[in-house]
């Protein structure tokens, strides 16, 4: 009995023993669970940390683009803002008037055609100025120009007078004015000398279908009027009477005076001059040629080349005497009595051998007197 109580005590003690034992390990084990925790929550909390790090760089990305594709928008043009690039152009455009009518025109730097005087030279159509100039012809001898006038006038109504100072010709429909500082009074029309500085126009050569462009002139006279439109196409040298010319073709409205203004992309540069209306004028089909062009023929004026192919065409057009040829005579026309128009042209001219000349037989026609010439649609050369 005594050794049961004893077995039982042992048992007892042994049991204590272990309780305890087990007792002292968990409060051991314990603040080792916590650090673990504790190191688990700080792992969780820097994970969402560098998910919402990598959440804002997205979000920053995005707003990122969207304010680059605004910026560019805004640098192409694409902001549609048409008041602003009007009224930055409008002081640029004149209107340009003959003695047969009016047309438009924009100033272009000097520096295009390597001069630095501070010159002043508006660009517009050779068909604007057609009847006072000839064709590939440079009207400037001895630094003084010897063209005919024409009066320019700006967007605030004042008018200057300007020299025909370069041509191009009915296929390279193109001119260049150059300003004098000469203003006509309003009050009485005479001639003042004030001198004035106009801000050219920036030419681009890129264009492409699409584009949105603005016309910018005087349609029946009606200055600093507006239009605006697409580029419907880009036509290589393909359109009748442009042989060979790249004209830009539009639906941007322009009427007759439009003639020789610009046609701008949405940044304000020139993509090019105002030609031509095909058909009906509520067909919208506009042309202008090319700034890519006019860069030519600027160089061409600019290198003495257009000089030089004058001087060409009037060496292929002298009368050879020698073989007693006569070109009015050609025609059945008594030279200095009788008179000569042209299929192309409303005018005619005193039959002259140097005026025939220039033209191709086949684009003339005799008048016997000037009743007949005028019977026929034609009237004096103001030339």
């Amino acid at each position: 009995m005594v050794n049961n109580k004893k077995i039982t005590f042992l048992v007892l003690l042994v049991l204590l023993l272990f309780v305890v034992s087990c007792s002292d390990k968990n409060s051991i084990a314990m603040p080792v669970s916590q650090e673990s925790q504790k190191a688990s929550d700080q792992t969780d909390q820097i994970l969402k940390v560098k998910q919402d790090l990598e959440k804002a760089k997205e979000e920053l990305q995005t707003k990122n683009t969207e304010l680059e594709k605004k910026l560019a928008e805004i640098k192409d043009g694409s902001n549609k803002d048409y008041s602003s690039v009007i009224e930055q152009a409008k002081p640029s455009v004149v209107t340009v008037t003959t003695e047969l009518g009016t047309g438009s025109g924009f100033f272009i730097n000097e520096e295009l055609l390597g001069r630095s005087g501070g010159d002043d030279f508006v660009i517009t159509n050779y068909h604007v100025v057609k009847e006072m100039a000839e064709p590939n012809y440079i009207f400037y001898k001895d630094q003084k120009p010897i063209g005919k006038s024409v009066i320019l006038q700006d967007s605030s109504g004042e008018k200057r007078i300007g020299v025909i100072f370069a041509t191009g010709n009915d296929n390279l429909d193109l001119a260049i004015i150059l300003k004098s500082n000469l203003l006509m009074s309003e009050a009485t029309g005479e001639l003042i000398e004030r001198q004035k500085a106009y801000r050219s126009l920036d030419l681009i050569d890129k264009a492409k279908p699409g584009e949105e462009v603005i016309a910018i002139g005087s349609p029946r006279g009606l200055t600093n009027t507006a239009t605006k439109g697409i580029i419907s196409a880009i036509r290589p040298g393909d359109i009748q009477d442009f042989a060979g010319i790249t004209l830009i073709q539009t639906d941007a409205s322009v009427n007759p005076g439009n003639s020789g203004g610009p046609l701008l992309n949405l940044q304000g540069k020139v993509v090019g001059v105002n030609v031509a209306i095909y058909g009906d004028q509520s067909a919208g089909l506009n042309f202008a040629i090319k700034s890519s062009e006019l860069l030519k023929f600027l160089d061409l004026v600019k290198s003495g080349e257009l000089e030089k192919l004058k001087q060409e065409e009037i060496k292929e057009n002298i009368f050879d005497k020698e073989k007693g040829d006569d070109d009015c005579e050609k025609l059945g026309c008594i030279a200095g009595t009788q008179f000569v128009g042209s299929n192309n042209s409303d005018v005619y001219h005193v039959c002259s051998s140097s005026y025939v000349s220039r033209i191709k037989p086949e684009n003339l026609i005799c008048f016997p007197t000037e009743e007949s010439a005028v019977d026929n649609g034609y009237r004096p050369s103001e030339r």
